[in-house]
């Protein structure tokens, strides 16, 4: 008669749990993070800039392009249309918030029409462009 044997126990080291379930946290920016990244320094510069000229100058159009498109760029690919979406918009909430500062502006809705559309008319340098460029970031950026 042999002797009893127990079975060899496995160590606390040999077990190996299973892999988890890889979970990636999306990088970049949400739509709300991009309104505040253009639209911050956006509205900033258009105060600024009617504030001392009464008009909106290069300076803003500069600040304007520039957060545009880092919000372009940092905007996450599943929202990646906000970054084609939001410079505009922002624009034009800039030119609102700074119409009682243009020189010129008539007060009522009345003005406040008449004095944004010609600011969107003359804004258009800045708008245009920017706008077209953002539109092309975010077509290679979701390509890519």
């Amino acid at each position: 008669m042999t002797a009893y044997q127990p079975s060899p126990q496995p160590t606390a080291s040999a077990y190996v749990p299973p892999p988890a379930a890889a979970t990636r946290t999306p990088s970049g920016l949400t739509v709300p993070g991009v309104v505040v990244i253009v639209g911050l320094p956006t509205v900033l510069a258009a105060l600024a800039e009617t504030a001392w000229h009464s008009r909106l100058s290069w300076v803003f159009g500069l600040v304007f392009a520039a957060s545009s498109l880092l919000g372009a760029l940092q905007v996450r690919r599943s929202t990646i249309a906000a970054g084609a979406v939001v410079p505009p918009l922002v624009f034009l909430a800039a030119l609102l918030v700074a119409h009682p500062l243009l020189d010129g502006g008539e007060s009522g809705v009345k003005g406040l029409l008449l004095d944004t559309g010609t600011a969107l008319t003359t804004g258009a340098p800045y708008l245009v462009p920017t706008a077209i460029a953002c539109a092309v970031v975010v077509l290679v950026r979701r390509r890519g």
